[in-house]
C-alpha cells in the first residue's frame, strides 16, 4: 500500500515579544490549523481520521503531558485518537514517519501528523 501527503499547513512562527500570536499556547494553535485544513476539504469526514501524531519535545506546562490528544479531541472531537511524540529533535518529523509506516502497513488510511512546540514563557524575563 502507498502512503502520500496530500496536504500541509502550519502556523506562522509565533515566539516573539511582539505580535498578534505572542500569547497563544501550541495546541491553541494546532486546534486552529487542523480546524483549517479539515475545512479545506469538507467531504472528509473526522470519523474517517485513524489518528492526529502530534510530536512535541517539551510536552508540559498548561497543555499537559499529553499534547497529542488534546488537540485531537479539540480539533476533531472525542472519537479520534491522538498521540504524542517526543523525539526531542525533529518529533515533527517523526509523526509523518509514523503514519506513513503505519499506512503502509495496514495499520491505517488517513492520519494527521505533524508537530506542535511548548516553550517556556520568558517574555517577563530578561
Amino acid at each position: 500500500m502507498e502512503a502520500y501527503i496530500i496536504d500541509g499547513l502550519r502556523s506562522a512562527v509565533t515566539k516573539s515579544k511582539r505580535g498578534g500570536f505572542r500569547n497563544f499556547r501550541s495546541d491553541d494553535l494546532a486546534v486552529l490549523v487542523i480546524k483549517a485544513l479539515m475545512a479545506k476539504y469538507p467531504m472528509i469526514e473526522s470519523s474517517l481520521i485513524d489518528d492526529v501524531i502530534v510530536g512535541c519535545a517539551n510536552p508540559e506546562g498548561e497543555q499537559g503531558l499529553q499534547i497529542g490528544r488534546n488537540i485531537s479531541s479539540r480539533a476533531l472531537g472525542k472519537e479520534v485518537a491522538g498521540m504524542t511524540v517526543n523525539r526531542y529533535c525533529a518529533s515533527g518529523l517523526e509523526t509523518i514517519a509514523i503514519a506513513t509506516a503505519k499506512i503502509k502497513a495496514g495499520m491505517g488510511h488517513m492520519y494527521i501528523a505533524g508537530g506542535g512546540e511548548y516553550e517556556f514563557d520568558t517574555y517577563d524575563r530578561v
